[in-house]
């Protein structure tokens, strides 16, 4: 199949629950290489309406460590103490907070992290964290076992309690949470919706025998991939039926990420069998890197897009300079500097997951968070010390 028919065969669909914002052109993106924590590899992951990003990189140690990128530096989020020193960030929402995995115990066993104030805190059980909402909810899959061996079964837990989703001994994972509390994931198979108390099995494309959700939107619009018979291939759910979004030409998609205005990111293979990222928009499957001239912004290629906000702006990795490293794609014009931090209201007022004294960064200075010890005066009415 070319690129041409594929483009054709994609167009021909009408999705009716579906409104494209229009695609920009190249020279109205602004592509930001967002480094490394000072080792040779990072990978984007999540993205908020902020443009801020969580994902995972190699440190000058060789270590993998969760990040988050505030829209000016890459923080390091660390690890727990273990044995493994390791973590993976999967998601982050409006509030800064960034959830993921870290390696725990002498018998490596992940577990399932929220990253809040400053602090790594484990959820305390196997599992993986893959997507928070801005409630903090979260959803990811636990790690079980019994004497016949290991599965696994979706969550979400509420900030308080995780709620097992699965049944019996059958695989379920959950991927994606959106502001309802709503999961997609794969259950038994097959991609799912679950809407807090049941599972909405979702099917498979046509000629397929198994299909995994991986993003849902808050009208529970859904992307992920499906098997075919023609091979893997990225799909949209509009609420009622799995549409196939083709491919750039080569044998296998896959969709990763969505926003509220039906927008998808995902990789699919080139003709030549490379993985290229996608954006789909307009009813057309298009190589972000062609897209936004990257080769021209000092990129090799894009290998995969992961996440897309509802201004557009795009998170991902790809090739530059012989690594592999995080890449931050701005739609339009690039976002306004974030707010200063205000040091004694009590809000993280510049939204980096760090309130007022706790963000020794911008706070340090500032009279609120001076450690030095100032005697009472009795008789002023003031709060000296």
């Amino acid at each position: 199949m070319n690129f041409e028919s594929t483009l054709c065969a994609a167009g021909a669909v009408a999705f009716s629950a579906m409104t494209f914002i229009s695609t920009a052109q190249a020279s109205d993106y602004q592509i930001i290489d967002l480094g490394t924590l000072g080792g040779s590899y990072s990978y984007g992951r999540d993205i908020n309406e902020q443009g801020h990003v969580a994902g995972t990189s190699q440190t000058a140690i060789g270590e993998g460590h969760a990040f988050f990128y505030d829209g000016n530096v890459m923080r390091d989020l660390g690890a727990l103490p273990s044995p493994f020193p390791d973590s993976v960030g999967e998601g982050v929402n409006e509030s800064g907070q960034v959830v993921g995995s870290v390696m725990m115990e002498n018998i490596p066993t992940r577990h399932a992290f929220i990253y809040e104030n400053n602090t790594m805190y484990d959820l305390g059980t196997p599992s993986y964290g893959k997507d928070i909402n801005d409630s903090g909810h979260v959803t990811g899959y636990l790690s079980l076992v019994d004497i016949f061996g290991y599965y696994v079964h979706a969550f979400v837990y509420d900030g308080n309690t995780i709620k097992d989703l699965g049944t019996d001994r059958l695989d379920s994972t959950g991927y994606a949470i959106n502001k309802h509390g709503h999961v997609t994931g794969e259950n038994n198979r097959h991609a799912y919706i679950y809407n807090g108390s049941t599972m909405k099995d979702l099917g498979t494309l046509e000629g397929g025998d198994m299909s995994r959700g991986r993003d849902i939107n808050d009208s529970d619009q859904v992307t992920g991939w499906s098997y075919t018979s023609n091979g893997l291939h990225a799909f949209f759910y509009d609420g009622s039926q799995m549409h196939d979004l083709g491919t750039l030409g080569g044998s296998r998609s896959e969709g990763y990420g969505l926003n509220n205005s039906g927008q998808v990111v995902g990789l699919s293979q080139l003709p030549s069998g490379e993985n290229a990222a996608f954006l789909y928009a307009n009813n057309q499957m298009l190589d972000l890197c062609t897209l936004t001239d990257c080769t021209n912004n000092g990129w090799t290629s894009f290998y995969a897009a992961t996440a897309i906000n509802d201004r557009g702006d795009i998170t991902g990795y790809g090739l530059i300079n012989g690594n592999i490293h995080a890449f931050l794609v701005l739609a339009g014009e690039a976002p306004p500097p974030p707010d200063p931090e205000i040091c004694d209201d009590g809000i993280d007022n510049d939204s980096d997951g760090l309130t007022d004294c706790e963000d020794a960064q911008d706070c340090s200075s500032h009279p609120a968070c001076d450690t030095q010890a100032t005697d009472e005066i009795c008789n002023d009415g003031i709060d000296n010390d």
